[in-house]
């Protein structure tokens, strides 16, 4: 992918001509033939610099290029990523020997904020020579390294803004009310009858959710479970800590 020098609106992993994005995982794919550790980096007042190591695993030589973005998010909570100055790093191209590892080292030149700062730098695989008379398709993967810059004082906070029931449909409005970025592992959503029995149940898969931003989730709940519900109740589970929210159900939200 070509970043140009404007804002880019990119999903949490995308694929360009087989353009692989690993953010959140805790271990590197093996198909890939090389790797890096760590995939999350916190640099802060004390920790203004760090390390990541690149394995090259293959039996072949591996060039990667790195270049960094501001990470941020929209209205929408979609991901944004520009151009930015805030990080150094170095080297700005790589090789490595098959089987070699080597080091790429990053730091943050901009003083440490209110807010909590993201950025990511993505070590992106360069094509590799093909064989004489070979033909096929390559496969490049592009690591996104997820860069926090924390501010002096932390606060992890988040809660549900709003939840809509219209016609069956529920979306729940999640805001980041803190000043540090926070990565929501599941929703977990449960009707309650006025017996006080389940009558429905899902889990949404979450994403990471910036200081500052929002973000709706939504699900669909069927006319019958719904004109069965008393309430909903929905526990927003992040890595560190979760909230909760809860409102009554009234049947003109069910539909016709």
């Amino acid at each position: 992918m070509i970043f140009a020098n404007r804002t880019l609106r990119i999903p949490p992993c995308f694929t360009v001509v087989f353009l692989y994005c690993i953010l959140s995982l805790l271990a590197t794919p093996a198909f890939a033939g090389w790797s890096v550790s760590p995939i999350r980096i916190e640099l802060g007042p004390k920790a203004r610099t760090h390390v990541i190591n690149v394995f090259n695993d293959s039996d072949k030589p591996l060039t990667v290029e790195t270049s960094s973005k501001l990470w941020t998010q929209d209205e929408l909570g979609a991901d944004l990523y520009t151009d930015t100055n805030d990080l150094v790093f170095f080297p700005k191209v790589l090789t490595l020997a098959a089987q070699e590892t080597r080091v790429i080292r990053v730091g943050i030149k901009v003083p440490t904020t209110d807010n909590e700062k993201t950025y990511r730098l993505f070590i992106k695989e360069k094509e590799r020579k093909s064989s004489a008379g070979k033909t096929g398709i390559s496969i490049l993967v592009n690591f996104g390294v997820p860069i926090f810059s924390q501010p002096l004082k932390t606060l992890e906070k988040g809660e549900v803004a709003s939840a809509q029931l219209d016609n069956g449909d529920l979306n729940l409005r999640i805001k980041n009310t803190g000043n540090l970025s926070f990565q929501i592992k599941e929703i977990a959503i449960t009707g309650i009858g006025t017996t006080g029995m389940e009558t429905y149940r899902e889990t949404l898969n979450g994403w990471y959710l910036l200081a500052g931003a929002e973000r709706t989730y939504k699900a669909k709940i069927n006319q019958a479970d719904c004109l069965q519900t008393n309430r909903i109740d929905t526990t927003v589970k992040t890595l560190n800590f979760e909230f909760d929210y809860s409102f009554v159900v009234d049947s003109a939200m069910c539909g016709d």
